[in-house]
């Protein structure tokens, strides 16, 4: 009996500790994982639109915050998946339980702009750590992603 009374203390213990290290500092911000990343897809062919063969200059790619700031310089990877930070480590700056609205605008080319807005609601999680209470994803003005935790999904968009 005192085997199986130290075996359930133990095995508490590791229960704990596997708890707390969910908690250290640096883990689990949203800041970390706050990153939209999408491919664009031609919609009648699905061929990828951002991938070094395609109809983009791989350095000519950008994304610009409503601010003006440069949030992907480019160039473009070869497999033409874009990802950038939607929040620029910002979270633990921005206010909690209010609605929030950031602006990013997809410049494919001088003549060629799409528009991704965030909508979101930060709360603080069980480690006390913001994170969407809320998300909704919009690319030019259509939802494409909602939902809410830690992460942002990785998105395959497509453009008619």
């Amino acid at each position: 009996m005192r085997k199986l009374s130290s075996l359930c203390f133990l095995l508490s213990g590791c229960s704990l500790v596997g708890a707390s290290e969910k908690c250290e500092p640096g883990d689990n911000k949203v800041y970390h994982s706050a990153v939209i990343s999408f491919s664009l897809l031609e919609q009648r062919t699905s061929r990828n639109l951002l991938a070094w063969n395609g109809p983009y200059y791989p350095d000519s790619v950008k994304v610009v915050a409503s601010t003006g700031e440069v949030v992907f310089p480019g160039p473009l990877r070869p497999d033409g998946y874009v990802d950038f930070h939607a929040l620029k480590y910002e979270m633990d700056k921005l206010p909690l339980g209010i609605d929030l609205v950031r602006t990013y605008y997809l410049r494919l080319n001088r003549a060629d702009q799409d528009t991704f807005a965030l909508s979101f609601r930060l709360k603080n999680n069980r480690c006390d750590f913001a994170e969407f209470e809320r998300y909704t994803l919009r690319y030019n003005g259509r939802i494409v992603a909602e939902g809410e935790g830690l992460y942002l999904p990785s998105l395959t968009l497509y453009k008619p």
